[in-house]
């Protein structure tokens, strides 16, 4: 995710009809998540480079009209494994994300 995505989500809440608290929590959330990318972007991008392309071969095999379970079976393996490392060595980042999702779902988004 990039900063200007991350500048329009933050501009949406800005906009949002959301209660005061509410839209100052999720952009200090934002703002958390933003930080925590960037370090990320510094250290890791052939980590998230190769969780992305997993996620994309995936899910290409996935939605074929007949999924081959031989190329199917070990990519989600390869996925989960990646992911499963991501989030032991990025709990920050991982953490901020499930605090932004709880919100979302908390006020019915």
């Amino acid at each position: 995710m990039n900063n200007r995505t991350l500048d329009r989500l933050a501009d949406t809440v800005k906009r949002s009809k959301l209660e005061e608290t509410e839209r100052s929590e999720l952009l200090g959330l934002l703002a958390k998540l933003q930080s925590e990318i960037d370090t990320f972007a510094k250290t890791n991008s052939h980590d998230a480079n190769s969780i992305v392309g997993l996620a994309e071969a995936s899910a290409n095999e996935a939605m074929r009209d007949t999924p081959r379970p031989e190329v199917l079976e070990p990519s989600i393996k390869a996925l989960t494994y990646s992911v499963k490392t991501f989030e032991l060595s990025h709990p920050t980042l991982v953490r901020v994300v499930n605090s932004i999702c709880m919100m979302l779902s908390d006020i019915g988004i």
